[in-house]
């Protein structure tokens, strides 16, 4: 897995930075807008893999947090349809809502936010 250039570009410059324009919306359930944020991970600090990997509910391969929103929910890399991609699609993972998959498991809801992370970028607004 490789990241998104103008991540690594942004985090070699600003590692962990925090924007003014920092509020966001996603389509939740194909039913309704919902405004959110990102405070984005610092490079080296590892939250985000510590909470996915530490819970049987957190566990989604190919999911890589760099940010957390006002409510802790993890703004995600998904590479979980091409783990060879340097350019994934940008998710946000609920740590209070679940689903069951289709082995049965319950497992975190995650909802699509961008297709790619230079999209989610330009989706942030104050």
């Amino acid at each position: 897995m490789s990241f998104p250039k103008s991540y690594c570009d942004l985090m070699l410059k600003h590692n962990g930075v925090r924007f003014e324009q920092d509020t966001f919306l996603y389509f939740k359930n194909n039913q309704y807008w919902v405004e959110s944020n990102i405070s984005f991970l610092a490079f080296g600090n590892p939250i985000g893999t510590e909470l996915i990997n530490d819970s049987q509910y957190y566990s989604e391969k190919n999911l890589i947090a760099f940010g957390l929103n006002e409510f802790g929910y993890l703004i995600c890399f998904d590479y979980r349809q091409d783990r060879m991609t340097n350019d994934p699609p940008v998710v946000i993972m609920y740590h209070d809502e679940f689903m069951t998959n289709e082995h049965g498991q319950e497992k975190m809801v995650i909802l699509p936010i961008a297709n790619s992370f230079d999209e989610f970028l330009d989706m942030l607004y104050e």
